[in-house]
């Protein structure tokens, strides 16, 4: 069975360790669970990478600023020339995208419970079920620590990290 996971800002601040965002127990458990599913598919939401620099924006020390800030630099230039370790999305236009989700976002009272990222989150694992549907061999997950977000995954997790 293949799995595509869909990564939330919660577990991104988990991987680069973002101070006051991680608590080190859990980012060594994720880590491991990546290395676990390393053929895996990985998606990031472009709301997940935005929040994930507004947090670190706000670490206190300029110098650990800067190492996290390049890190996460390196990884999406490696993503954005399809060398993994991600795939970020959405990688269509966003002028037809955003509208759509916005609609979506404002007119789904499940969806209103959570932010506008989230909601995001929530609709590409959505877009992504349906598109691996025709192969009855697919997972798709939401990797997050948000209990709510988790709830709304596609497919639920049996050993979910939360």
């Amino acid at each position: 069975m293949r799995t595509v996971f869909v990564l939330d800002t919660s577990y991104l601040c988990e991987l680069y360790r973002v101070p006051d965002r991680h608590r080190p127990e859990l980012s060594e458990q994720i880590k491991e669970r990546i290395r676990q599913h390393e053929t895996s598919q990985f998606y990031v939401p472009l709301a997940c990478l935005y929040e994930l620099c507004d947090h670190i924006g706000d670490v206190v020390d300029g110098g650990r600023r800067r190492e996290i800030a390049l890190k996460v630099v390196a990884h999406v230039e490696t993503s954005a020339a399809d060398k993994g370790p991600w795939l970020i999305v959405p990688v269509v236009d966003v002028k037809a995208k955003l509208p759509q989700l916005l609609r979506d976002f404002s007119a789904d009272p499940l969806l209103l419970q959570m932010g506008l990222t989230d909601s995001t989150i929530v609709s590409e694992a959505h877009r992504l079920k349906q598109k691996y549907s025709v192969s009855l061999d697919y997972r798709v997950h939401i990797w997050t620590t948000d209990t709510t977000l988790k709830a709304h995954e596609p497919d639920p997790e049996p050993d979910a990290l939360l």
